[in-house]
């Protein structure tokens, strides 16, 4: 069972992201840029109708615009989650979340200890979107260890996974 959370996020202004190749793995491989498991596409596109609509109920929180209807995502990300799951969690966690953010200026994503977090944009508003210093590519997310900083103008699901 998935349970929906709020996270704490940190922003923190960045004048400008540098820019990596699309593939880019960085040393200590806290941040992977991944491929969308096949199915995902199309759920993606209900998550982000959803999210653009006012039913998500978006509030500022710390300066982080984050969904405050923990049942509608629930419920609109349950195919995703499904699909997502299957395909790319292969030890079940032993806890996991959901949230969705509104990103639109620099911010810090923090990643706790034990957990990884799974960043998927939904619907980006005005490209490019770049996570540490990877850009991200069409049709990918990416897969955190750690934190790292985010920018770019987008609404973006988190998936969080705790393993033992």
């Amino acid at each position: 069972m998935v349970r929906v959370a709020t996270y704490i996020w940190d922003r923190r202004a960045r004048s400008s992201p540098s820019v990596a190749p699309h593939n880019k793995k960085m040393a200590d491989s806290a941040i992977v840029n991944k491929a969308l498991p096949p199915g995902v596409i199309i759920e993606l596109e209900k998550v982000a109708e959803w999210l653009r609509s006012a039913d998500a109920n978006f509030q500022t929180t710390n300066d982080i615009k984050i969904c405050n209807n923990a049942g509608g995502l629930a419920a609109v990300t349950s195919g995703l989650l499904e699909k997502f799951t299957v395909t790319e969690v292969k030890n079940g966690p032993v806890e996991s979340r959901v949230t969705a953010i509104h990103f639109d200026c620099p911010t810090i994503v923090p990643v706790d200890a034990g957990w990884i977090v799974d960043l998927i944009p939904v619907h980006v508003v005005e490209e490019p979107v770049i996570l540490g210093e990877i850009p991200l590519s069409p049709n990918s997310y990416i897969h955190l260890s750690e934190k790292a900083s985010v920018s770019g103008d987008f609404f973006g699901l988190l998936l969080l996974f705790r393993f033992d």
